[in-house]
């Protein structure tokens, strides 16, 4: 944390919680989310190595599992006095008018900060160089759970064609009960069950199978003909995360207007890896923002913009959703650039009516260069008559 405060040359990064209501921060810092904390506090990591604590008088011991020195408050000026410390210091903070899902800090308390003279300043890029680069143990980590969903996804593959040469009826229920039963198999966790939506249910990019998992059959029967979008996220635990996505057709053929759209999103998803790579081999820097905006321009000279939902990618690294750079022009702009070491999905997706779907693969950043990890991208919808 502190290289990544002197690289991006700042005095500081300044941490605030109150009852645990961000948790972003008691991830980041490690903290028990279950010990008590009915008043606020402040851990600030300094670019000389010094680690700062306030803490109320009344819960001295809340940061005890972090280093530093400790300063106690019992009255407001006595909390003043001691956020005085920062007056006049660039501090980073959980705070981004482009990106909420980092901004978790109050803004009573950046008030009270700017109010005192603390510059305050964007945690993003700090939390990136922090958290979501990755060095040569976390992409290992992440290619072994990415070759893992992989053969899951085979092995699905394999399951549904036999299902269905069987005439075994099976719900969408059904596959994700097999894909978890697989992904645990292999000692993989996952913060959610994976999606698999048919049908109609494909034209929704977060469709939710109804019920619980291993509760008898549950969501739509598959019929001949069904589109089926299958996303399937997991790690090994504690460790990097692997999110892919497979496009099938339950039946021996595909349609016209499947295969256009498909040629559209895999055409797309290449285009974004042959455009990060021109630029690497110019030695010139590139943000997700610019390659999601290369991405969507290709997208509208293809289709309507209304089945265009959502960016091209993600960061992942011990999230499924990382703190890294996100593939994002559109939603919540993203100009973070793509360093050495950033791991993100590349997944464009287009979504109509009766049906949509995305492929979605996983690239992390390597000496300049993109690399695309656990196997090879999909290059056209899976059959029942492939396997």
């Amino acid at each position: 944390m502190v290289q990544a405060i002197r690289e991006e040359h700042l005095d500081g990064w300044l941490f605030y919680n109150l009852a645990h209501r961000d948790p972003l921060t008691d991830t980041i810092l490690n903290l028990d989310i279950h010990s008590p904390a009915t008043r606020p506090w402040v851990y600030a990591v300094l670019s000389n190595g010094n680690h700062v604590k306030i803490v109320s008088t009344l819960e001295p011991g809340i940061l005890d599992s972090l280093p530093g020195e400790r300063y106690t408050y019992q009255t407001r000026d006595e909390w003043i006095a001691h956020l005085s410390r920062f007056s006049h210091l660039s501090m980073a903070i959980l705070s981004d008018e482009a990106l909420p899902s980092l901004s978790t800090l109050p803004d009573s308390f950046a008030t009270t900060l700017r109010n005192l003279g603390t510059k305050l300043v964007s945690a993003a890029t700090a939390i990136q160089r922090a958290f979501a680069i990755l060095d040569s143990k976390g992409i290992e980590s992440h290619e072994v759970a990415a070759h893992q969903l992989y053969a899951i996804v085979e092995n699905t593959a394999m399951h549904l064609c036999r299902s269905y040469a069987d005439g075994k009826p099976l719900t969408e229920g059904d596959i994700q009960d097999y894909i978890l039963e697989h992904t645990r198999a292999g000692n993989l966790e996952s913060s959610d069950s994976p999606i698999v939506a048919a049908g109609k249910n494909s034209a929704n990019p977060h469709y939710e199978v109804p019920g619980h998992p291993f509760s008898g059959p549950r969501g739509k029967v598959l019929c001949e003909g069904d589109v089926l979008q299958i996303d399937l996220w997991a790690c090994q635990k504690g460790g990097i995360y692997a999110d892919i996505s497979w496009v099938f057709v339950y039946g021996t053929m595909s349609r016209p207007e499947l295969d256009e759209a498909f040629s559209t999103v895999s055409s797309a998803r290449d285009l974004a890896l042959d455009f990060i790579l021109s630029r690497c081999t110019l030695q010139e820097p590139i943000t997700g923002c610019e390659v999601d905006a290369k991405v969507r321009e290709f997208l509208l000279s293809k289709a309507p913009q209304w089945a265009l939902r959502h960016r091209t990618g993600h960061s992942i690294d011990r999230f499924c959703h990382g703190l890294g750079a996100n593939l994002d022009s559109t939603e919540f702009p993203d100009s973070r650039y793509l360093l050495d070491g950033s791991l993100f999905s590349v997944e464009p997706g287009l979504y109509y009516k009766d049906f949509g779907f995305r492929t979605e693969i996983n690239v992390y950043m390597s000496e300049h260069r993109p690399i695309i990890s656990g196997g090879l991208p999909q290059e056209r919808i899976i059959t029942m008559k492939d396997r």
